[in-house]
């Protein structure tokens, strides 16, 4: 929240629990995306690694736009 409140321009990665084995208590496995979006200009799960160009380019674009901050 103090990146997005100082406009400050952070891009934030993260693994997490397979899509398949939510819910069920494994590692990491808490809700990423719930959290982030309360903080953050966008939050996106990428479950396939041939969006993750695209899902890049779209996290730098919006940390950028318009008033800087965190994705």
């Amino acid at each position: 929240l103090n990146a997005r409140w100082a406009a400050s321009p952070v891009l934030w990665l993260s693994g997490g629990t397979p899509r398949g084995a939510v819910g069920r208590g494994g590692f990491q496995d808490i809700d990423q995306i719930g959290i982030a979006e309360r903080a953050t200009k966008g939050a996106w799960r990428i479950d396939d690694p041939a969006t993750m160009a695209d899902t890049f380019a779209l996290a730098w674009r919006t940390m950028l736009a318009g008033r800087p901050g965190p994705v």
